[in-house]
């Protein structure tokens, strides 16, 4: 797990950005599902037929993209200005090196007494000494994000940048390779489905896109979820190490109570650590995914991080094992 999150996280993507990860994952997911396609707004769709009597579309979606910036001003000196592309944590991204898709590096600043650190008080310095020299390495509309990398810490846990979601991305791939190695079809027909632009609002392109062309029965959301085991924290259960978690509520919606039900029953049935979330916070795919087309039944699977939006987001690789057993079972239930 360490080392394919490690390979997912070198890869820059922010929304709208996301074909260079679309293609790795593409490269991966090929060998091990029937059939592999990109959508016109550049979702990886993975089909891996089930054949049970009475099997359901089971749609798995993990978004591929991360929080960034995108330029919208280069002043006469080379001081390069920008809004945000998703919502990172601006005191996380004060005084970083950044990468933007051109390659070209620099240094994320606040302006002095600028406190706390916001867009229209910051801008990136990339060492040019004017406008003309800046644009031979950036220019307006090009997207940028904080270095990614991945360190272990104790234990199983591990932290870095991106780990939102990339952690989610690697669940379903970790599930798409035990499925092959198993030499078994799942029941259900299983769409291992990576979306995009899930990070710049809800209801997310990604999601909507998929759903409206998969049509499925059921929509899984496989993402991060936030964790109360901090100083500070809201006042929820979860916490790393706790296994995967089963999401009841998020500030976008209460998830099909049914599909909790099974969902619990079958962590409970196969000995996996779970987790449940309520919360008013966050969201997932999960809303787009319930809403497209005819909808469907909906949920969300989720991997506890603590700091999420940071440069320091943490996670425990145990729990998206727990992630990887409870993807692996959904796909062999005879859902109603």
């Amino acid at each position: 797990m360490f080392d394919l999150l490690s390979k997912l996280i070198s890869i820059r993507a922010c929304p709208g950005r996301e074909h260079n990860i679309a293609q790795m994952i593409l490269d991966i997911m090929k060998p091990l599902a029937d059939e592999c396609s990109v959508d016109v707004v550049g979702n990886v769709i993975c089909l891996i037929r089930g054949d049970g009597e009475n099997r359901k579309k089971l749609l798995y979606a993990a978004h591929t993209d991360e929080v960034g910036m995108i330029v919208t001003k280069i002043d006469n000196n080379g001081f390069i200005r920008f809004t945000n592309n998703g919502f990172p944590n601006w005191t996380s991204a004060a005084f970083r090196d950044v990468v933007f898709e051109s390659g070209a590096r620099g240094m994320l600043v606040a302006e002095p007494g600028s406190s706390p650190p916001e867009p229209k008080k910051m801008y990136v310095d990339i060492g040019a000494q004017s406008r003309n020299e800046a644009l031979k390495y950036v220019n307006v509309g090009d997207t940028f994000s904080a270095e990614g990398y991945l360190v272990r810490l104790a234990g199983s846990t591990v932290a870095g940048r991106p780990i939102d979601n990339r952690i989610g991305c690697a669940v379903l791939i970790k599930a798409a390779q035990k499925l092959k190695k198993s030499g078994k079809r799942p029941y259900n027909d299983i769409y291992f489905v990576f979306t995009v632009q899930e990070e710049i609002a809800l209801p997310a392109v990604g999601g909507s896109v998929a759903s409206f062309e998969v049509q499925p029965d059921i929509g899984i959301a496989v993402d991060v979820c936030a964790t109360g085991d901090t100083p500070g924290a809201a006042p929820v259960e979860t916490s790393i190490g706790g296994g995967t978690v089963v999401q009841i509520r998020d500030s976008t919606i209460v998830f099909d109570y049914k599909l909790v039900k099974d969902m619990i029953k079958t962590c409970e049935d196969n000995g996996i650590f779970y987790q449940r979330l309520v919360t008013s916070e966050g969201g997932t795919d999960a809303v787009p995914i319930q809403k497209a087309g005819r909808g469907c039944r909906a949920g969300a699977i989720g991997i506890p991080m603590r700091y999420l939006h940071t440069s320091t987001e943490l996670c425990d690789l145990s729990d998206a094992d727990s992630c990887v057993s409870l993807v692996l079972a959904l796909c062999d239930k005879e859902f109603e």
